[in-house]
């Protein structure tokens, strides 16, 4: 995760031979925070598709984090509120 956006990868073997996957942060319509299980589960959704991506564990802690801490910038110093839906 970076200013300009999140890169994701699939860990070896699965992700063998398969570029990262870069979602630039103006294609993100929302990043949301759901329960799986015992974890947290991030669901990010973009502007251009239906299909949303989800992130389980700590790549879901890690981008809730960071998501969190870069919010207040994007939107002129309001407070970083991630949206919370009951798992399914």
């Amino acid at each position: 995760m970076s200013d300009q956006g999140i890169q994701l990868s699939l860990m070896f073997p699965f992700g063998f031979g398969s570029p990262p996957l870069f979602l630039p942060w103006r294609g993100v319509a929302t990043i949301t925070q759901e329960r799986a299980r015992f974890e947290n589960r991030a669901v990010i959704t973009l502007k251009d598709h239906r299909v949303p991506i989800s992130l389980d564990g700590k790549a879901a802690d890690a981008l809730l984090t960071g998501y969190a801490q870069r919010l207040p910038q994007w939107t002129g110093g309001e407070s970083a509120e991630l949206q919370a839906r009951s798992p399914l």
